[in-house]
């Protein structure tokens, strides 16, 4: 994955790179290469409560998506940890903005917001 962001930032593509932004190392050198590249780095957390989001991955299996027999508790982990990422990296001078976003009650309605995050920050610069 990491390839394939480096490949994008040197062709200076829009990027948006969803995540459950648990993997606080990983987030935290994507950033820095984002970053590096001259990106404005934009870091959103999708705040969806453990349950909602048990539920969705739930509906995603259901619907042939990936996730099958992931439990609750590897759910709420998850969870946790992608708060602990966001907390950590919110003003690191190489995270332009962060914002917490209250998480839907679907997984397609946080799929939507998603996409309206990215078309505003579209509308505004893409790399500095």
């Amino acid at each position: 994955m990491k390839k394939d962001l480096k490949s994008a930032f040197e062709a200076g593509e829009s990027v948006a790179h969803p995540t459950t932004g648990s993997g606080l190392p990983g987030l935290t050198n994507k950033l820095k290469l984002a970053a590096d590249y001259g990106y404005e780095t934009r870091l959103v957390l999708i705040d969806t409560d453990p349950k909602v989001a048990a539920s969705n991955l739930a509906v995603r299996v259901a619907g042939g998506g990936h996730g099958a027999g992931i439990p609750q508790w590897k759910v709420e982990k998850t969870n946790a940890a992608a708060r602990e990422s966001f907390d950590a990296l919110r003003g690191q001078p190489f995270v332009d903005s962060a914002v917490v976003v209250k998480g839907r009650q679907s997984e397609n309605e946080s799929i939507e917001l998603l996409r309206d995050l990215v078309r505003e920050a579209v509308k505004s610069r893409t790399y500095r």
